[in-house]
């Protein structure tokens, strides 16, 4: 098989691009019904999307994603989990245009690209404005490996300087981005001043500046402390209502229960996609293979099928971890719980039925 390497990786890995199989069917056909009637500026849509790289030690390839379907809509906020190695980050990059596909295609806002060549629209995504915008912008999980500038205006204006942002648009911008970021520092502050969680605030003005309207997070909370872990996912909420698409890379399930969808990853396919509530309560159903459905009955004893959560080997998290164990020894909440809120919610209705 001859592939065409692309680019080296700094951990000396090769990208291949790998031939599309013949097929009677197109990979357009695969999401008609789901891309047809879309805004080009409400979704991004990956079809059959493939990443594989080669390494100079193990011959042939490895694929970090394989075949993979996903579609996540304007306004979404989409957890995404899985096990080290099973292609969070991989999917992060790809949506955020920072890694091609090998094979497939992934339509973003106003852009459609094949083989990590854009077929539609601009090589950026942007128009011949001046003032263009980029819609898609990742948050990574070291803030020192995005930050640039000296000062937080010197920082914010790197970005909007590559966009060209007009110089007297630049102040108003900085300083409307860190308003809605809740970042109360003077333009003129040393960013090297500011704490973890300041930074990765100043990160996220950064891509709201240039007008990101798909935000992805690849596990930016993994270096925070907690305080600073729940204030960053709170902003993210906000945005959300704000009408920002949120892709929230994590491995913090607790962080995960309070996205709107979760998509659970494996060996660089899809093993789920669905509700909080069906990933760490719900039966196995058409979200996971039925090869992977355990079964019921277990020397005589009838016990409740596992979880996807539990199947993929994860921790769940306190909440759902107590409400499991109350159920396994005959109490059994009104609720679902996903958060101390409603878990104590839950408790106090028991308590009031009894």
């Amino acid at each position: 098989m001859e592939n065409h390497i692309l680019g080296r990786l700094k951990s000396k890995r090769e990208y291949f691009e790998l031939p599309i199989a013949a097929s009677t069917t197109t990979p357009d056909d695969i999401y008609r019904n789901r891309i047809e009637g879309l805004n080009d500026m409400n979704s991004i849509v990956i079809t059959n999307g493939t990443v594989a790289f080669s390494t100079e030690t193990e011959p042939g390839y490895y694929s970090a994603l394989r075949d993979v379907n996903f579609e996540i809509e304007r306004g979404e906020f989409v957890a995404v989990v899985g096990a080290n190695g099973s292609g969070k980050s991989t999917l992060a990059k790809v949506v955020s245009r920072l890694l091609p596909l090998s094979r497939g295609t992934i339509k973003w806002p106003n852009v459609f690209e094949t083989l990590g060549r854009v077929e539609k629209g601009t090589a950026s995504g942007l128009s011949d404005s001046p003032t263009a915008t980029m819609p898609v912008q990742m948050v990574f999980q070291n803030p020192d490996a995005q930050i640039v500038g000296e000062t937080v205006y010197e920082d914010i204006c790197f970005g909007l300087e590559n966009f060209g942002i007009p110089a007297d648009q630049m102040r108003t911008r900085a300083q409307q981005a860190l308003k809605r970021v809740g970042l109360h520092v003077h333009l003129t502050q040393l960013v090297n001043n500011l704490s973890g969680g300041q930074k990765q605030l100043l990160c996220i003005a950064s891509c709201l500046a240039v007008g990101a309207q798909v935000l992805v997070f690849d596990e930016a909370t993994a270096m925070l402390n907690p305080a600073a872990r729940q204030r960053i996912l709170e902003l993210a909420q906000r945005l959300q209502q704000d009408g920002v698409t949120i892709l929230w890379v994590t491995q913090w399930l607790e962080e995960a229960a309070q996205a709107r969808r979760i998509v659970a990853l494996q060996g660089g396919g899809i093993f789920f996609d669905g509700t909080p509530r069906e990933f760490f309560y719900g039966t196995v159903s058409d979200s996971v293979s039925d090869s992977k459905t355990p079964s019921c009955e277990a020397d005589g004893v009838i016990t409740r099928a596992q979880t996807p959560c539990e199947l993929l080997q994860l921790k769940p998290p306190y909440v759902v971890e107590v409400s499991q164990a109350l159920a396994a020894s005959g109490t059994f909440l009104p609720v679902t719980p996903l958060t101390l809120q409603e878990l104590a919610e839950g408790v106090q209705q028991l308590c009031q039925l009894q």
